[in-house]
């Protein structure tokens, strides 16, 4: 409002005063047409388009905030999409079973096979373990049949377990892994009517044990090393080296040395499986290989290089007759087996 709006507004109240006061000392009737109202004109317009400016304010801020509010859901929206899209393209690592379908499809699979389940505790004291078999499975548990529990105390209840169990899928096993928890357990009577009875008087019971489903299973079995299936292009040989106990594998391949078995030309290996295992055993040794015995003081005698050179070997000694190759065998009959590495050359079994 401009700085004439007070003194007009005064005028007018004024005006109005005077003229309602003179009406009433003369007994005229008070109707509005008959007031004298100087300047109320202008002034009711300027009331009008203050007004006018207002809403039209007010209009412009409703559409102000429409837009805010229409941009804000608009990325709402692509952030939402973005995020199932994300979650859809989430890396899974090989082996991963996280689809909820597709565990009680392979749960399922298991119950029809009668497949064994292995339920395995961490405690303090180590891992303890016992077998089952699947009976059900639905939305949110897995229940298990462990006919070896003689009983199963109540604070298992929210305990975590690992269990093992397979699948045969087209004549191939396949071993699966999953972590979980057990959620409950109850005993069902036993079908026999024979079965031997508890003290109670109560005919023994098999226990079902409840476990929440899991979140996802991995093919893998209960080892401390992985299981792979290797390209063939990518095998380029096959190489073996001793190692010890107390020595590690170096970072660096190359410092290994000469491998005790090389097989440059091999592309596909079935099956290889080494255990080191202290066997004790006895082998026949050849009748011209001089045995030292352990307490005899020349078994730990230097070597020939740290005698005088009186006594040292003018040329380097040739090999024990055992070490010499072998004589070309007769030729195997069509029902042998070939040897196993046919390509590698003898080697001496004994530190010559």
């Amino acid at each position: 409002m401009n700085s004439a709006a007070p003194f007009l507004s005064d005028f007018v109240f004024n005006g109005l005063a005077r003229t309602l006061a003179e009406a009433f000392l003369l007994g005229l009737p008070a109707s509005p047409h008959a007031f004298p109202l100087p300047g109320a004109a202008s002034f009711l317009a300027d009331i009008s388009r203050h007004f006018g400016d207002y809403q039209s304010d007010f209009s412009l801020v409703r559409e102000f905030m429409l837009i805010v509010a229409a941009v804000a859901a608009l990325l709402a929206a692509v952030l939402l999409i973005g995020g199932l899209r994300q979650r859809g393209q989430r890396y899974t690592p090989e082996g991963w079973v996280n689809d909820p379908h597709v565990i009680r499809e392979l749960f399922e699979a298991a119950i029809l096979q009668r497949g064994r389940f292995e339920m395995q505790f961490h405690g303090p004291t180590g891992r303890r373990s016992t077998y089952c078999t699947a009976v059900s499975v639905s939305r949110s548990d897995l229940t298990l049949e462990c006919s070896l529990l003689r009983t199963v105390p109540e604070s298992w209840k929210g305990r975590e377990v690992d269990c093992y169990f397979r699948t045969q899928q087209k004549r191939i096993q396949i071993y699966y892994q999953f972590t979980t928890k057990i959620i409950g357990a109850h005993r069902a009577p036993s079908a026999n009517r024979d079965a031997p009875r508890s003290p109670g008087g109560d005919a023994d019971s098999v226990w079902l044990v409840d476990l929440a489903l899991p979140e996802k299973l991995e093919r893998r079995q209960k080892r401390a090393f992985l299981r792979l299936d290797v390209p063939r292009h990518l095998v380029l040989g096959l190489a073996a080296w001793p190692m010890g106990p107390d020595t590690p594998a170096p970072a660096d391949g190359r410092r290994l040395g000469t491998p005790l078995l090389a097989l440059p030309d091999a592309t596909t290996l079935n099956s290889f499986t080494a255990h080191r295992a202290g066997l004790s055993g006895e082998t026949a040794l050849p009748e011209d290989f001089d045995t030292v015995p352990v307490d005899d003081p020349a078994h730990d005698a230097p070597p020939a290089r740290d005698l005088p050179p009186s006594h040292s070997p003018p040329h380097p000694t040739e090999p024990p007759a055992s070490c010499a190759p072998a004589a070309p065998a007769a030729p195997a009959a069509k029902d042998d087996i070939p040897p196993f590495f046919p390509t590698s050359p003898p080697r001496c079994p004994w530190a010559c």
